[in-house]
């Protein structure tokens, strides 16, 4: 009898001890990692998260936690494998959006567009009572990246007829004119370009919107409806980054992507409206441009305190001032991971070339 008593005895030992670590230790890592993160020392604090999330992945509080370690960690690499290890485990479905589009958002910083493609549009329709348009968009647009021109132009369509906000559908029918240009379907362009010039108004034609229109009507050959854009950008918006790519000042570029570099050639004697590239070893990433000064220190002083160095910078156009919001004198080869580290943060950036 004892013999066989024995036999249980070192498996029955450890499943006591593992319960006692369930109670005893597991708490006190959440504990640990909490005062960690108090005392500012965020890699320590990850790893206690990280040890209390894989033993505690039905707990009332493993989304928070979830989130809140993903939020500490500075690494984009690290923290996708974090979000993407535990996206199916909340069933809550507010939840399990939340972490498809921010992992969707990280991958397509980091250049993992087919990824980022289909986190997109899992999340677009993942919350039957919230549809996201937005999402939506963003995963036609990488499908379009991706060379998927069927699906990208499917997914545009949709767009068009179920989007209730206008800015969406604005966005979706420039995309479906890209698709045109690359398929080579040039009268079906000259007709979408012909709606969208007739409801163009200052309201309607955001910087984005104007640079892009004036791209696809070179390429349908419309060059005066083209110039006559153009002189809408400069006038509306005459301090925009579009409006230099527009101008061929020397002083912004195009970031290159795939679609910008297989695309079809421009006419030569449309030359003047794209920027070419030139090699340089610094450049500046401007967030905003402001007429009110209050605006640019507001902006400025937020981004101080996430540690970029902002600066404010004065310039004169037609008699009015301009305030434009820089991060100055950033190594080429930094510049992406700044854009990066912008876009976590809520801000979108814009490279800005100088001489």
């Amino acid at each position: 009898m004892w013999m066989i008593k024995s036999r249980y005895f070192f498996p029955v030992f450890l499943f006591l001890l593992s319960l006692m670590y369930v109670c005893t230790v597991i708490p006190q890592d959440l504990s640990q990692a909490e005062a960690l993160e108090r005392n500012g020392n965020r890699r320590e604090a990850v790893k206690y998260y990280t040890v209390w999330l894989e033993q505690n992945r039905t707990a009332p509080r493993f989304y928070e936690i979830l989130m809140k370690t993903a939020g500490l960690v500075e690494e984009i690499d690290q923290k996708m494998a974090i979000l993407s290890s535990y996206l199916y485990v909340p069933r809550d479905v507010k939840q399990r959006y939340t972490l498809l589009k921010e992992l969707a958002v990280l991958e397509e910083l980091s250049g993992d567009i087919e990824n980022a493609q289909k986190h997109y549009e899992l999340s677009s329709f993942i919350d039957p009572h919230n549809k996201d348009f937005v999402s939506f968009l963003s995963s036609a647009l990488l499908l379009f990246e991706l060379g998927r021109l069927d699906r990208a132009e499917a997914q545009a369509n949709t767009l068009v007829t179920l989007a209730h906000e206008s800015r969406i559908i604005l966005q979706a029918k420039l995309l479906l004119g890209r698709i045109y240009v690359h398929a080579q379907r040039i009268e079906e362009l000259k007709l979408l370009l012909s709606e969208l010039e007739k409801g163009l108004s200052e309201d309607t034609g955001s910087p984005v919107v104007l640079l892009s229109m004036i791209d696809l009507f070179l390429y349908a050959g419309m060059e005066g409806a083209a110039e006559d854009t153009g002189k809408k950008l400069k006038e509306w918006y005459p301090e925009s980054v579009e409006a230099a790519l527009a101008a061929d000042s020397g002083s912004v570029s195009y970031l290159l992507t795939p679609s910008r570099l297989l695309r079809p050639e421009l006419p030569q004697t449309v030359s003047k409206y794209v920027q070419n590239e030139g090699a340089v070893e610094t450049v500046g990433v401007q967030t905003g441009s402001f007429r009110d000064r209050e605006n640019a220190v507001y902006m400025s002083r937020d981004l101080q305190n996430l540690g970029f160095s902002a600066i404010i910078l004065d310039s004169e156009r037609e008699g009015r001032t301009y305030y434009k919001v820089m991060i100055p004198d950033i190594p080429m080869e930094n510049s992406q991971h700044i854009l990066i580290r912008l876009k976590e943060k809520g801000y979108e950036g814009f490279l800005i070339f100088t001489d």
